[in-house]
């Protein structure tokens, strides 16, 4: 993932830890020489130190559209910090991308990428401890780990879709998996300490549109 994931102040007091998992930084006016190398800044400053103080800015508006994803009012008094506060968040790419360019899709295509992106995600989860990963990126949902001959027998781990409404007329969905811990993947070295559930969403950017209020029951109630 970013350089320096976003750390809630009571995520670790949670009784289910929970990362919310992006796809890139981008670039800008005044960083567009810099796409394919590591931001500047961290993810942490990107949240408190721009997306608090200016959460009307275009730019963040993401992060407002992840609270209504969970069933969240945003505008509510203090209701960004008490949501933020109490998970991870972290991109998935290391490195800045351009808006959609194909640039992110170009590096997650690379086997070696996605072998390395995978590996600090999973070593994310042990060293946290997270039981729950939020991603919402369905391009980065597919590159995730998949799960080996041996992984597939076992009785826990699973693959499926939710349904939850429309995108215009296209079909929405929720998908899921679920990792075992000390079971090994495809495209990924490390091992898990426990369980690990995955639901993926869309890109809260998505070109093809974007509706919280189809996600907002079932992942409100998964945060619990």
């Amino acid at each position: 993932m970013h350089k320096g994931v976003f750390i809630g102040k009571h995520a670790a007091e949670q009784k289910k830890k929970v990362l919310i998992l992006g796809e890139s930084h981008h670039v800008g006016d005044y960083n567009r020489d810099c796409l394919g190398q590591e931001a500047e800044y961290t993810t942490e400053s990107v949240i408190r130190e721009d997306y608090y103080r200016d959460p009307y800015n275009p730019k963040y508006r993401i992060f407002d559209k992840i609270i209504k994803s969970f069933g969240y009012d945003p505008e509510l008094p203090g209701a960004r910090e008490n949501f933020w506060e109490t998970v991870y968040f972290g991109n998935y790419i290391p490195v800045l991308c351009g808006i959609k360019t194909g640039n992110a899709a170009e590096l997650l295509e690379n086997a070696e990428n996605r072998r390395q992106y995978n590996n600090h995600l999973f070593e994310f989860a042990n060293e946290k401890g997270i039981d729950v990963i939020f991603c919402f990126s369905r391009l980065v949902y597919k590159k995730l780990p998949e799960f080996s001959e041996d992984a597939k027998v076992r009785a826990f781990e699973q693959v499926d879709s939710i349904k939850c409404g429309k995108i215009g007329k296209v079909d929405d969905r929720i998908d899921r998996c679920r990792y075992c811990a000390d079971s090994e993947h495809t495209a990924v070295d490390v091992l898990l300490n426990k369980s690990l559930t995955v639901f993926g969403m869309r890109h809260p950017s998505s070109g093809g549109g974007f509706k919280p209020s189809n996600y907002a029951d079932k992942l409100k109630s998964e945060l619990k």
